[in-house]
This record gives C-alpha cells, sequence and structure tokens, in this order.
C-alpha cells in the first residue's frame, strides 16, 4: 500500500517529527521518520528520539546518520543510550574491582584506563582470559602491567613469542 504525500500531509509530518525535520533530506520519507517517532513514543522512550537528533548533529554527515540510526531503531538493532550508559558504568565497576585486587594503588586510575584500551584491542573475552590466567598463576602487578602494556591476550602472546606462529 503507498500513500500518497500532499501538501497538507508534509506539512503535518514536518510539525510533528520536530527538530528532525532539518536532518531529513528528502521528503517522501518523512512517513519513515514519523513511523520511527511513533514507535519509539510506543516502546515509552521517547526521550530517545531527542537524543537521536542530538547526536546526529554532532556527526559530519548529519541526515545518513540520522537516518541510519532510524533503520537501526525499525530493524530493532538500535542500542538504546539508557541501557549503553548501564553495561559501560557495570564495565567500568568489573575493571576498577579487578585491577583493585592486584594492589596498584595511586596508579589504579591508569591501569583502568589501560586495561579499556586493552578491552578495545582485544574484547572482553581476552581481559577475562588475561585476568584468569593471572589469578591461576598467582602473576604480580608488575607481570599484569606488561601483560597490559603489550596489548595480547595470553593465548595469543604465546602463540606469536613461544611457538612463533603468526595469526596476523
Amino acid at each position: 500500500m503507498s500513500y500518497k504525500l500532499n501538501n497538507t500531509r508534509k506539512e503535518t509530518m514536518l510539525k510533528r517529527i520536530g527538530d528532525a525535520a532539518t536532518l531529513v533530506d528528502d521528503h517522501r520519507f518523512l512517513p519513515f521518520y514519523r513511523g520511527v517517532q511513533i514507535r519509539l513514543e510506543k516502546m515509552g522512550k521517547l526521550e530517545e528520539w531527542q537524543l537521536m537528533i542530538e547526536t546526529a548533529k554532532t556527526k559530519d554527515n548529519p541526515s545518513r546518520y540520522f537516518a541510519m540510526i532510524c533503520k537501526m531503531v525499525r530493524d530493532g538493532t538500535y542500542k538504546f543510550a539508557k541501557k549503553i550508559k548501564e553495561i559501560a558504568s557495570s564495565t567500568s565497576l568489573y575493571i576498577s574491582d579487578k585491577i583493585a585486587k592486584f594492589g596498584f594503588g595511586k596508579y589504579q586510575k591508569y591501569w583502568t584506563h589501560k586495561s579499556n584500551e586493552f578491552i578495545n584491542k582485544n574484547g572482553m573475552a581476552g581481559f577475562t582470559e588475561l585476568l584468569e590466567y593471572a589469578e591461576r598463576k598467582g602473576i604480580s602487578q608488575k607481570y599484569l602491567a606488561k601483560m597490559l602494556l603489550n596489548g595480547k591476550p595470553p593465548r595469543q602472546y604465546y602463540e606469536e613469542n613461544v611457538l612463533g606462529v603468526s595469526n596476523g
């Protein structure tokens, strides 16, 4: 079923989507954007609409970015900002707790930052492998620090430096 977008309908949609109207390049897609807004409204996440608009305006190509995240909402793959903040805070608490076990003292903030870099490079699985290895072997903070700095999970470090196998 296709709808024609006459001037009255176009004006109504532009008014209803509010600030997002500046991010819409092609007015033929107004029903799509309005549908996403309605979906967010039904989910009780209307404040997310404003967050999406604000985030898109900070990007290099705001209209394209906004279209992409609206498509993600429609497809059900969009991660809501509140959920991301919850996950990030619990992850940072987890990292801080694990690093505190090794007694870094006043340098804990630095090593927490290095742990985040390690996770960005190797994923949480690599970090968990590193911590399990360190706890199992009873490794001191000095050696854990070296492991974080070399940026490789124990299995990858062993394969590359002991066995001489390259995975790159």
